[in-house]
């Protein structure tokens, strides 16, 4: 029996629940910028509790940002997405007819490396850094700085050899894709963390690189 497809419905309107301080709130910002696809923004300041309103936790009972809301002019019901690398899926396969930042599937190895890549920042770099174990690392003694350290040059001294051995401007190939939306958020982290990304130097050039586009100051 031949395979069907069907359409996947394009949102009417997209609310992003974010925190300007966030890697992860910032990889949605810069694809949707990418894309040009308009989107409204709340800000949760999570200094200040924010995150434990009652109706942000009704949308994410985790407490994190990003939460993507969408509003769809057809009437079917809203959809509610609170993971960053589920939203950039997302926004790939509502908006097909937008710029693409995920190889299509006639270049397999692209489309993997760059999901590998997306994974290697979101989830084994983001979750042991984020504000949550910083905050218990402080608090049952550890050195903070030490384990920070750890932990990036861990996971990007191994980005480092992947994309070093890619001849292109970006992470995979000659244009921007999901794991530079992904990077460049995370790079500007370790660069707060370490002072400086030479011992990165492809991630540094891949950066700057971004950096030169006008969308990445989302």
């Amino acid at each position: 029996m031949a395979s069907q497809t069907y359409p996947v419905p394009e949102p009417s309107s997209l609310h992003l629940y974010d925190y300007k301080g966030s890697p992860c709130a910032a990889r949605i910002r810069r694809a949707c910028a990418l894309k040009g696809i308009p989107l409204k923004t709340t800000q949760i300041d999570l200094f200040n509790s924010g995150q434990d309103t009652t109706h942000f936790r009704s949308l994410n009972p985790n407490g994190l940002v990003p939460v993507l809301a969408t509003s769809y002019a057809d009437g079917r019901p809203d959809l509610i997405v609170t993971q960053s690398v589920s939203i950039l899926e997302f926004l790939e396969e509502s908006f097909p007819n937008h710029r693409k930042l995920l190889p299509g599937p006639n270049d397999m190895a692209g489309r993997y490396k760059v999901r590998d890549l997306v994974l290697m920042l979101c989830a084994d770099l983001q979750p042991p850094i984020n504000k949550r174990v910083r905050e218990l690392v402080q608090e049952t003694g550890g050195d903070l700085n030490k384990y920070m350290e750890t932990m990036f040059n861990t996971v990007l001294d191994a980005y480092e050899t992947i994309v070093s051995k890619n001849e292109g401007e970006f992470s995979v190939g000659n244009e921007v894709t999901l794991a530079d939306v992904c990077l460049v958020p995370m790079a500007a982290f370790a660069l707060r963390q370490t002072g400086a990304l030479t011992r990165w130097p492809k991630i540094d050039a891949i950066a700057k690189c971004c950096k030169e586009m006008e969308e990445f100051g989302a």
